[in-house]
């Protein structure tokens, strides 16, 4: 397929927008593999357009708008033809549709198909297994018929994913094969990108000693540092924050949940890097259930580039093998498993060295070569 068009489909009120999807793009339009790199940008109703707008318009690629309705059957028709009036304006044949998450698939399919324009392909990246959080996290949040309903545009969003995408990329090895067990697609149809971390996620001293000046850490200071851009229910914050707490140990806890005696603060995306270059070893602690088993968390593959050691337990399958690999982290059953010897073992590992291995599995650079060997199977 000769590639003269590559949009990029998305929602623009997740928390990890600008660390995942802004960044992918940017490696894609820096590579120069397009003519033509677009983003059509989903607004919801509670967000503000010309907001939203701005801040996208800074970036070297095509912004378009279009109305995100919520993910329910009774707005599949309506939410088709918005899509379908965006799309008439810049479809053009020899383009490939990079749709983030499966819940546009069918919309998407449908729109292209009702336009007719030829050699358009679609490739769906999975972030996740939907249909099991919404089991295990939302139950209770929902009132009954809420819940169901949820439940079954899931449901079928991963079922009709396969038959409404030419090509599938899912965030470890572990969603590739849950995604195959859900749905309809040909093995050689699916591949594999994890979460990326940002250009600006690298190990400095620099960096270290400033941020370190500016949160009044001592060099002799032990910092552990927990990382969300979110408060779902499988994310643990309180938990994690004071378990490390209980053991005496400092801890930086970058998220909106202010939790006492913890240093918090919930910063910019561009701060990001030099508070994890200021910290020792990052936390991540997931619940061991599918939902997890099978993710790729952004909050891991920007510690691991930024030089940081990883204490996780054994709720991410992705986090196991890579410290099982590396070596560059401890898995561990419980809280209580964490001593002082542990950590001294972490911090006597190189950060340059972390750093260095984690950016040919996380960086964007290397990613975005990734997805362009799918792009070219297309």
């Amino acid at each position: 397929m000769t590639n003269k068009t590559l949009i990029y489909v998305s929602g623009t009120d997740s928390s990890v927008f600008s660390s995942q999807v802004i960044s992918l793009l940017k490696e894609i339009k820096n590579r120069n593999y397009f003519d033509k790199v677009i983003l059509l940008a989903g607004i919801k109703k509670n967000q503000n357009k010309k907001d939203e707008l701005e801040k996208l318009n800074i970036y070297d690629f095509e912004v378009i708008p279009f109305k995100l309705y919520p993910n329910y059957n009774l707005y599949s028709r309506i939410q088709t033809k918005e899509i379908q009036r965006t799309l008439s304006k810049v479809l053009t044949e020899n383009t490939i549709i990079h749709l983030r998450g499966e819940i546009l698939a069918g919309y998407m399919k449908k729109a292209t198909n009702n336009l007719k324009i030829k050699n358009v392909k679609i490739l769906t990246d999975i972030r996740g297994a939907s249909k099991e959080e919404i089991k295990l996290y939302l139950k209770g949040r929902y009132n009954r018929i809420k819940y169901w309903l949820k439940l079954r545009q899931a449901t079928k969003n991963i079922s009709k994913v396969g038959l409404n995408s030419d090509y599938i990329s899912c965030v470890s090895e572990s969603l590739k094969k849950y995604v195959f067990e859900n749905t309809t697609i040909d093995s050689g149809k699916l591949g594999v990108n994890h979460c990326i971390a940002d250009e600006s996620f690298n190990y400095s001293d620099t960096k270290r000693t400033e941020f370190r000046e500016k949160l009044n850490i001592k060099e002799d200071e032990v910092l552990c540092v927990f990382v969300t851009g979110g408060n779902g229910p499988y994310q643990n914050t309180e938990s994690i924050v004071n378990a490390i707490l209980n053991k005496g140990i400092k801890i930086l806890n970058l998220s909106k949940k202010e939790i006492p005696n913890a240093i918090n603060l919930f910063v910019k995306f561009d701060d990001v890097p030099g508070y994890l270059c200021a910290s020792d070893i990052g936390i991540v602690w997931r619940n061991d259930d599918i939902v997890n088993n099978v993710a790729s968390p952004v909050k891991f593959s920007e510690y691991v580039c930024s030089g940081l050691p990883v204490i996780a337990n054994n709720g991410v399958n992705l986090i196991n093998d890579y410290v099982s690999l590396t070596d560059h982290g401890k898995i561990v059953d419980s809280f209580e498993d964490i001593n002082q010897s542990m950590i001294k073992k972490l911090l006597s590992l190189d950060r340059s060295s972390i750093s260095n291995q984690a950016q040919f599995f996380f960086s964007g650079k290397v990613l975005v070569e990734n997805y362009i060997l799918m792009y070219k199977k297309l």
